[in-house]
């Protein structure tokens, strides 16, 4: 089965629809059959993005926990490796949304210097031609690459009704990703309030669950439903229920129109909404179901801990990397908290060839992010150490 699956990925034209032949399970193919010494992203380099100049990463394990002191650059590190798994320049006004920077409706201006201050954000040095450049080495899909920067060629957006005041015109934001040998240009092109990509690219397997999570009560109930239908729905419960106690049953119902996750409670005569029982336990199932259905993929988790009771930490992130380790997902999480780094330390200390720590700082303008081994980290922790700073 490993040979059909490397088979599958050789004969795809410049790696297109590989994800799509990996997750076809109707086509039989399984966690199981990627290769045991699957690594997905082995290494990252960014340039200028955020707040980062630079930074380069090698030898990336299945476990990689982001550390450092608010402001350094932790969530957008994880921005970076986000925005690099998608398919078209729509994934940054969700990354906008994450910020809380969509509460507002907003016009996209015909005027160069209003339009280029919009995304200016996105660059360490807006004022660099060659852009934002974010790269990522697959151990076995090999490099992709995503530039993301002014086109070379410029468009005119004129209103007839209205006096021009200036005879700048502008350049389209464009995000090129590079898959191989093949590229996709996609411009940020705009028609009827919907953002349009004539030929995105194949997109990487990632979630990202940020610090403010809400889970999609559809997407939850969808996967609960994928799960039961191929008849793993039970190990989502037994696991579940280990921390979660009260746990009795889960089931996705469909009430006007509603579709959602309910829970049998013990105690309580009837199923409720997992979302009206607990947060981190809506958090927990979230992750659990993704996993399940997305073997082969990039866990992304923003400030891990928000949602759980101290004293699940632990528990809570066993589970979470003995379901990675089961379908071989990669993980990279964000923490404030020293709590849940104990808890890090316990869960891997028998395994600390599969660990690294990513602690970013910041200093003089500019994000940089150092790179601590598995057992020196777990070491520092156990000694009581302070690593974040």
């Amino acid at each position: 089965m490993r040979q059909e699956i490397k088979s599958a990925v050789d004969a795809a034209p410049s790696r297109k629809h590989v994800w799509a032949i990996i997750y076809m399970t109707n086509q039989g193919i399984s966690a199981t059959a990627l290769p045991e010494d699957y690594q997905m992203i082995v290494s990252l380099d960014i340039s200028n993005f955020r707040g980062f100049k630079h930074v380069s990463l090698t030898n990336l394990p299945r476990i990689n926990v982001i550390i450092g002191p608010s402001g350094s650059g932790k969530s957008a590190f994880l921005e970076a490796l986000w925005v690099q798994c998608g398919i078209s320049p729509e994934i940054y006004f969700r990354m906008r949304a994450f910020r809380g920077m969509a509460e507002q409706q907003f016009q996209l201006s015909a005027e160069k210097l209003a339009y280029e201050a919009f995304f200016s954000d996105l660059f360490f040095n807006p004022e660099l031609e060659s852009g934002a450049l974010i790269q990522i080495m697959d151990s076995m899909l090999g490099a992709r690459h995503l530039n993301i920067s002014y086109s070379g060629s410029s468009q005119v957006v004129m209103d007839l009704s209205k006096p021009q005041p200036t005879s700048l015109a502008i350049r389209p934001l464009e995000f090129r990703w590079k898959l191989g040998d093949t590229e996709y240009n996609c411009p940020l092109r705009v028609v009827n309030g919907q953002i349009v990509v004539d030929t995105p690219p194949s997109p990487y397997p990632a979630v990202f669950f940020t610090s403010s999570f809400l889970a999609s009560a559809r997407e939850s109930a969808e996967r609960l439903s994928l799960l039961n239908i191929q008849g793993k729905k039970e190990k989502i419960l037994t696991t579940i229920s280990k921390i979660y106690k009260q746990i009795k049953d889960l089931s996705s119902e469909s009430i006007s129109g509603q579709q959602m996750v309910w829970a049998l409670v013990e105690g309580v005569p009837k199923k409720l909404p997992i979302a009206l029982i607990s947060s981190g336990l809506n958090k927990f199932i979230n992750i659990l179901l993704w996993v399940s259905l997305t073997p082969g993929g990039v866990l992304i988790i923003d400030e891990i801990e928000n949602g759980f009771y101290f004293q699940d930490y632990e528990a809570v992130f066993r589970t979470i990397v003995e379901f990675c380790d089961t379908y071989q997902v990669q993980l990279f999480a964000a923490t404030h908290s020293w709590e849940f780094l104990k808890s890090v330390a316990k869960v891997m200390e028998k395994r600390e060839r599969n660990l690294a720590m990513l602690r970013t700082s910041f200093s003089q303008g500019e994000c940089s992010i150092t790179q601590i081994e598995g057992v020196s980290s777990i070491e520092a922790i156990n000694q009581d150490l302070e690593i974040r700073l």
